[in-house]
Formats: structure tokens, C-alpha cells, sequence
């Protein structure tokens, strides 16, 4: 069992990401917070049960765009890829939370899930994730990603 929210984010995003989306993430160790893409989105989902707590991504919606054009093999230009991405987002983050409820507690307790959100994220709300001492920070192309666990005690 893990105890680190931080570690297990690092280890399973990146899984996630390559199984769902078929990109690769890379940690970003760089001492200064990277930069937000022009349309920063903020994917949040919610757990409870044998624990609970929430995961935040920050993440832009135009690599949401990019999964989901990979996972349903449309075009980026399609006319409804923009929803398809958000959707893509938010699947991106439900299978992640999952995985890592399974990390830290085994297959057999079970957790209540909210519907993951998708909302706009302002530099403010970017910069207090990126230096949040829990966020793990990805590079994919070069674009930023964050994710923070947040459990309850």
C-alpha cells in the first residue's frame, strides 16, 4: 500500500494516459511551474468510502481534443470533437481515480464516484495547482499537465 498521494498520481497517470489516450507522459522535474496553455480546463472528480478525498487536473482542452480524436478515431477538425474532448477529459480522470483507489486500497472496498466536471481554469487557479506541494506536474508534447490528490483524514 502506498502512503504517498503524490507517487501513486506519478505512477498511474502515466499508465492511464498511454492505455486511454496513446500519449505519453513525462514528468516534469523543472524548478519553476510551467506555464498555462491558452484554454486551461480544471477536470475534478470526488471519491468517498473507505476514504475519500478528490483529484484535480488541470489540464488544456485541446489535448482533451487530441485523446479523444486518438480514442474514437476522428478528425481533429470534426465539428464535435470540442464535447468529445471534454468527454475524453473526464474519462481520462474517472480511470485514473479508480486505478488509483486500487493502488491505495486493494480491489475490494468500494467507492462512490462523482460524475467528473470539466470548468475553466484562470492563472490563478494554474499557478496555486502547480505549486501545491501534492500536484504532480506531466509534460506530454511539451503541454503541461497537473493532478493532485487530495485525500481526507
Amino acid at each position: 500500500m502506498h502512503s504517498k498521494p503524490r507517487e501513486v498520481v506519478a505512477e498511474v497517470f502515466p499508465k492511464m494516459l498511454e492505455e486511454l489516450g496513446f500519449l505519453f507522459a513525462d514528468p516534469d522535474e523543472s524548478p519553476s511551474p510551467p506555464g498555462m496553455p491558452h484554454d486551461a480546463v480544471r477536470v475534478q472528480i470526488a471519491f468517498s468510502g473507505e476514504m475519500g478525498g478528490e483529484i484535480d487536473m488541470g489540464i488544456g482542452r485541446s489535448l482533451g481534443a487530441e485523446i479523444a480524436s486518438n480514442l474514437l478515431g476522428l478528425d481533429l477538425g470534426e465539428e464535435n470533437i470540442p464535447r468529445a474532448g471534454d468527454d475524453a477529459l473526464r474519462e481520462l480522470l474517472n480511470v485514473t481515480c479508480g486505478h488509483i483507489l486500487t493502488t491505495f486500497a486493494g480491489d475490494r472496498p468500494v467507492f462512490n464516484l462523482t460524475i467528473p466536471e470539466v470548468t475553466p481554469m484562470d492563472g490563478a487557479a494554474w499557478d496555486a495547482l502547480a505549486r501545491d506541494k501534492d500536484t504532480a506536474i506531466f509534460g506530454i508534447d511539451g503541454r503541461p499537465v497537473q493532478l493532485r490528490l487530495r485525500l481526507q483524514p
